[in-house]
């Protein structure tokens, strides 16, 4: 390899399926689902309010109590991922000085202020917590990651939906290849489950009103929310080869368009391979017919030819995580690569469609050899980001 190639040299995560990175990959290919009525929501006869979140005492693992009471769900769940991500790596505070942070949010704050408006709507002055300001804030976390590891590099948080992380990595890719950074943390962290964002989200998203997370089925309506973090230690080969640090995956290329077949045809042009030589597809999978219609279109632009490709995705086992949600889908794929085992998300028992290429992984991971995983993020209005994980 290549000294300035682009590696991943450590992942973390925290979601309803694990707080830790083999918990979760375990019940991933387990195809395990946690989805549960949560309290901070109140029911209502039109909706069925079921999410995947993270239990408190996961949640608060390992973190003080007295920092804990001055941070939001999605700072907590950051931190988690981050500490995971940090140790795989074998940073220290000397070698980690001078990284990146570089992290996607867009709905952060709410869990830790909205019951604070609420005492104040009822003229409750006294119970504004003087926090507010610091954790009411998408870059929290970035803040109290360097803080608490004394994390000195550019930092920058990406506010941009599902297309969050995608910025942040692509950004990370540019500073790197320009000498700027060594290293970066990348990833997205959301806790979109306070009753205002949850309602906001229902109303702009396409959130299943059924309590079902069926994508590229006849009885799709949507997607199912969850709350979660993941955070990838990437940087150049050579920086990693420096510290004897091994290199779980290459990064080894990334498109960014408006549509999901030129993101991929110009993730495909800068990895210099072909159609034919990506062994897997980790799907968008909104659940939306529309949407998933619109999606293997656009697939099919550019894989009509690949007629046995394995298409998968895992947002089914623990709901969409918005913001968070390509970091985490890229780390089950970094896995995919190193266990050369493919995930199922899709179930026999929802009838999924057939799809115009390739074959859906139903029921049961499979094992097959895997060099090249396409990992792609759309937003509702079609742009996409789409990115290439070579094995090492």
């Amino acid at each position: 390899m290549n000294d300035q190639d682009i590696i991943i040299s450590g992942m973390g995560v925290s979601t309803s399926l694990g707080n830790n990175l083999r918990d979760f990959i375990d019940n991933v290919y387990e195809a395990k689902t946690c989805y549960r009525p949560h309290h901070q929501i109140k029911g209502t006869q039109s909706i069925r309010h079921v999410v995947a979140y993270v239990d408190n005492q996961e949640l608060y693992r390992d973190i003080d109590m007295r920092k804990a009471r001055k941070l939001d769900r999605f700072c907590l769940l950051a931190m988690q991922a981050f500490r995971q991500s940090y140790e795989q790596s074998g940073l220290n505070q000397e070698t980690s000085y001078d990284f990146g942070i570089l992290l996607g949010n867009s709905t952060g704050g709410w869990s830790f202020v909205e019951p604070q408006l609420d005492d104040i709507y009822s003229r409750n002055y006294e119970n504004l917590s003087p926090y507010v300001a610091t954790a009411w804030f998408p870059t929290a976390p970035q803040g109290e990651i360097s803080i608490q590891y004394k994390i000195s590099g550019y930092s920058k948080t990406f506010s941009a939906h599902s297309l969050s992380v995608g910025y942040a990595i692509d950004h990370a890719i540019y500073l790197m290849n320009n000498n700027y950074l060594k290293g970066t943390f990348v990833g997205g962290m959301e806790s979109p489950l306070s009753p205002l964002v949850y309602n906001a989200c229902v109303h702009a998203e396409k959130v299943s009103l059924t309590g079902n997370y069926t994508p590229f089925s006849a009885t799709a309506d949507g997607y199912l929310l969850g709350e979660g973090a993941g955070i990838l230690t990437i940087e150049t080969y050579g920086n990693a080869k420096s510290r004897n640090q091994a290199a779980y995956a290459k990064i080894a290329g990334i498109g960014i368009a408006s549509t999901l077949s030129v993101s991929i045809l110009q993730c495909l042009r800068n990895s210099n391979l072909q159609p034919e030589d990506v062994d897997c597809i980790f799907l968008e999978g909104k659940g939306a017919p529309i949407n998933d219609i619109l999606e293997l279109n656009e697939l099919n632009i550019v894989f009509a030819s690949c007629e046995n490709i394995p298409l998968t995705t895992t947002k089914p086992l623990y709901g969409h995580l918005l913001g968070a949600d390509l970091a985490v889908e890229l780390i089950v794929a970094v896995q995919a690569l190193l266990h050369q085992k493919i995930p199922a998300g899709f179930f026999s028992t929802n009838q999924p469609c057939s799809p115009l290429f390739g074959q859906f992984v139903i029921d049961e991971a499979v094992e097959v050899p895997l060099n090249n995983i396409l990992v792609y993020a759309c937003n509702l209005q079609g742009a996409s980001i789409s990115i290439l994980l070579e094995k090492i």
